[in-house]
């Protein structure tokens, strides 16, 4: 009778011992352990690899990770594992060609303050939301190149003090908002070619005081104002090329009066108005080749004191007088200087 008063006592405890013996030795679920993301072989339910500079936690300063399969989910713990490697300053993002990833991973983004390189390449971000990138004050590059972005949100690339280059050729964006751009002092260089853009509305460029280069050829811009490009005050180099506009009015580039030169070759362009390069000083190289026009305005070049090259060739030119070219004759005239018509012209008159 005692031996079996004693099992039926203890053996409710070693029941309890056994069942925290098993919590202690159970390993955690995958939300809640903490993955280096330079060392991901072992983690083998993963769909992304990281080859890193250094496998050493806490070390590595450079990573180029690869998703494949499906990708990871927005809400997958492999993001929150980057702070393991809290001092990367370069990452790069490339999304093989039967894999997704349809989101920027601000939640892998917010545990690397001293990125200064950022690159996703490959994927199918349609919609890039607002402060995607707001904790990265280091950041100096972020290149967003093929990834299908069709939307930019308000302040979606914004915040970023020490930025100067953003690369978003070869997306889909049709329009460009306001307020996408906001916050930008060090911005140098904006690359949004081979886009779907016939839509920038007034103002978007309105907060980047500090561009100097801005390309936007290659997508089916059919009009340009004067409030299209207001704020650029600083920028130097402008590309147009092989869009569809197909006239200039008077103070188009008004508010740039730092352009030296703007590319605006194959385009539709059959007119442009007399005043339509007012106020570009310091304008010396100037592409209008491949068009349509016939003739041009006298005193176009009236402001264009700088101007050196002038490309006019594969024109549909029937006349051509001094008057237009005498306020920059002087440069052009110069061993160094080009002047080039070519096509269907048939007269150059000084009259």
């Amino acid at each position: 009778l005692l031996l079996l008063y004693l099992c039926l006592v203890l053996r409710p405890s070693f029941a309890r011992y056994d069942e925290k013996k098993k919590w202690m030795h159970t390993p955690a679920p995958p939300e809640d352990r903490l993955m280096n993301v330079c060392d991901l072989l072992s983690e083998q339910h993963l769909n992304m690899f990281c080859y890193c500079d250094t496998k050493t936690l806490g070390n590595a300063t450079d990573a180029n990770c690869w998703l494949f399969n499906d990708g990871e989910p927005e809400d997958s713990p492999v993001w929150n594992s980057f702070k393991t490697q809290r001092h990367l300053t370069k990452i790069i993002f490339h999304i093989r060609a039967v894999s997704i990833l349809p989101y920027v991973p601000t939640r892998a983004f917010k545990h690397l303050p001293k990125l200064k390189t950022v690159e996703i390449v490959y994927a199918n971000i349609e919609t890039v939301e607002p402060f995607a990138f707001a904790n990265l004050t280091l950041l100096q590059d972020l290149a967003l190149t093929r990834n299908r972005i069709v939307n930019l949100k308000k302040f979606s690339i914004s915040f970023l003090p020490d930025l100067k280059v953003i690369t978003l050729g070869e997306n889909r964006i049709g329009e460009l908002g306001r307020e996408v751009f906001v916050s930008l002092p060090s911005l140098r260089k904006l690359y949004m070619e081979r886009n779907n853009l016939s839509l920038i509305h007034e103002g978007a460029f309105s907060a980047l005081y500090s561009l100097e280069e801005l390309e936007l050829h290659g997508n089916q811009l059919s009009v340009v104002t004067r409030q299209t490009f207001k704020g650029l005050r600083s920028l130097r180099r402008l590309d147009l090329s092989a869009n569809s506009l197909s006239y200039l009015a008077d103070g188009t580039f008004m508010e740039l009066p730092s352009l030296e030169e703007l590319i605006i070759e194959r385009n539709s362009l059959e007119a442009i108005d007399q005043g339509a390069l007012a106020n570009l000083e310091f304008l010396s190289k100037l592409y209008l080749a491949q068009n349509y026009l016939r003739t041009l305005p006298p005193n176009l070049f009236e402001d264009c004191r700088s101007l050196r090259f002038v490309s006019l060739r594969d024109n549909s030119l029937h006349t051509v007088t001094y008057q237009v070219f005498q306020p920059v004759m002087h440069n052009l005239l110069n061993g160094s200087a080009y002047l080039i018509i070519d096509g269907e012209c048939h007269s150059i008159t000084t009259m």
